[in-house]
């Protein structure tokens, strides 16, 4: 049976918590340096520029966009602004440039005092998406480096002779751990794993199942034979949220199998009102979840194979990354060490996390912590599977 005490958890961290997830955000930018000549052209898009105006308002013009991009970009050497000079041709200080649909596409040229101590800065939406990462380019010398500008290393500092230095597989480390960490939905999601372990050595298949899942997205990333969808995935991640509480209950009545019909027929429905709305190209999802977790539930026989369900979310989540880059979209220029270094982070927050909700667990048996197991399942499986529902309808329609 499961532990009363691991349902309030859950529970509570889905009921004080408002149905959001991470907002991620993603930006590119090129910068070519040419003596003491910074020409930028960054790539913006049209869904990460509608956080320049407030809600329920219309999206900003292109040219409050490039206002905006203008002043939240420059360049500095030898201790002085580099002034952003006049392209002539009444073009102003920033060229609007063509870059395909869903995207706004803009040129600057900064002319610089001189060559040394060149400092690049790159402030475009932190201070509105923390979570905001800008994929950054720096031609130098007739060699290029990929950099990151992320919410506190919002500059680049450039060295005197030689090429810029590549980002190290450290950052995006580190970025892999504050996407999990600013990942609601991930955290409901791995303190729900812990209602799928019964003895400890299922710990061991949970940690099997991240590991398989992570390298598979790695492998199936770095071989390029997939670009994802992000919708879709993060609509996924949802769906598993809310499949976890739909796996509780099944555990507690005679008839876990009329719970495999009402999910897989719930699905059913949302594919179909998807295939009406949308076309198939949205339908085969909610289909093919439907088909996954009503499966699922009927071999489970109240012993759910625990290595599946942590598979499947390691798998989703390690193409968040290759999903970011193929928005812009830089497919082609994805790094490989980068997305391994990403998924690892991803997968140390993911241990330090679970590892966290076990010593919890234990501080609340010690204290002899009970709620009665009906309140306890019923407050867990209702925030589970609502924020669940939640996630996965509104980025299935997205």
């Amino acid at each position: 049976m499961i532990r009363p005490a691991m349902l309030a958890l859950l529970g509570l961290l889905g009921a004080i918590q408002p149905a959001i997830a991470e907002n991620r955000s993603v930006s590119q930018s090129i910068w070519t340096v040419a003596r003491d000549r910074v020409t930028l052209r960054f790539v913006l898009p049209a869904a990460e520029a509608r956080q320049l105006s407030p809600k329920n308002l219309p999206p900003p013009s292109t040219e409050q966009v490039a206002s905006y991009v203008l002043g939240h970009v420059s360049v500095s050497a030898a201790g002085s602004a580099c002034p952003a000079i006049d392209q002539g041709y009444d073009i102003g200080r920033i060229d609007t440039l063509s870059v395909g649909d869903g995207l706004y596409g803009f040129e600057i040229i900064f002319q610089c005092p001189g060559t040394r101590d060149m400092l690049l800065h790159n402030a475009v939406l932190f201070e509105r998406v923390p979570q905001h990462i800008d994929f950054a380019r720096i031609e130098q010398n007739g060699a290029a480096a990929a950099q990151l500008f992320t919410f506190g290393s919002e500059q680049l500092r450039l060295p005197d002779n030689g090429a810029a230095i590549a980002a190290g597989t450290g950052e995006y480390l580190r970025l892999g751990v504050s996407h999990i960490r600013h990942g609601f939905d991930r955290i409901c999601f791995l303190a729900g794993l812990l209602v799928l372990v019964g003895k400890r050595r299922d710990l061991l298949g949970v940690a099997s199942g991240l590991l398989l899942g992570y390298g598979a997205s790695s492998a199936v990333a770095a071989g390029g034979y997939a670009i994802p969808n992000m919708p879709a995935v993060e609509s996924a991640v949802g769906f598993l949220v809310a499949f976890i509480a739909a796996q509780a209950i099944a555990w507690e009545v005679p008839r876990p199998r009329l719970v495999a019909a009402i999910v897989g027929g719930a699905m059913l429905l949302v594919g179909a009102g998807a295939l009406v709305l949308r076309g198939a190209q949205v339908a085969w999802l909610p289909v093919g979840l439907g088909l996954f977790a009503a499966s699922l539930v009927c071999i489970s026989d109240h012993r759910l194979p625990v290595i599946v369900v942590p598979a499947a979310f390691g798998f989703l989540d390690g193409l968040v990354l290759p999903g970011e880059y193929a928005r812009l979209p830089l497919w082609h220029q994805a790094s490989i060490p980068g997305l391994l270094a990403f998924n690892a982070g991803a997968l140390l927050a993911d241990a330090l996390l679970i590892g966290f909700f076990l010593a919890l667990l234990a501080a609340l048996r010690r204290s002899k912590f009970t709620v009665p197991g009906a309140i306890a399942r019923d407050l867990a499986a209702t925030a589970f599977s609502g924020l669940g529902a939640f996630w996965m309808l509104s980025r299935l329609y997205a």
